[in-house]
């Protein structure tokens, strides 16, 4: 188990850092030209049980600048539902904390802005309903606060 982790920590590190995480976080696309299909050919990890959260976050980023939507929602779902999770994964020493918690929190940002693109307007309004309820809109930062205004 311990190098399946260690496997999956590798790729997700390439992965955060080809697609620009932070941007991407922050409501700004920067996946570089190829970084989507090296993302996406990792899909087989995420697919395991002991897959890290990140990985999971890294692959919803990937199909989601894709266009891959169903994929995108299923990982965001994912994501929505196994926040607690995030709070016993160990696999460096709590380094992985900060981001697996921003993650999870904006899972439900996530599904609203797929389902949005998707036509599915009464799962975004659930999901951003969601969003609003653990997350006020007036204590967001201004660029998380321009991307729930857009829905």
């Amino acid at each position: 188990m311990r190098s399946t982790k260690r496997n999956a920590l590798t790729m997700t590190v390439v992965l955060l850092s080809s697609l620009g995480t932070t941007r991407l976080a922050m409501g700004k696309s920067s996946a570089k030209p190829g970084a989507v299909a090296a993302a996406t050919s990792a899909a087989h990890i995420a697919a395991k049980d002991d897959a890290l959260a990140i990985v999971h976050s890294a692959l919803q980023r990937a199909y989601a600048a894709a266009g891959k939507n169903a994929q995108a929602l299923e990982q965001a779902q994912w994501l929505a539902a196994h926040r607690g999770r995030v709070f016993v994964e160990r696999g460096t020493a709590s380094l992985l904390d900060p981001i697996n918690l921003a993650d999870t929190t904006l899972a439900h940002l996530e599904i609203a802005i797929i389902a949005k693109a998707t036509g599915d307007d009464k799962r975004s309004a659930d999901a951003i309903a969601q969003f609003k309820k653990a997350w006020p809109a007036d204590g967001l930062p201004r660029p998380l606060r321009e991307r729930v205004e857009k829905l």
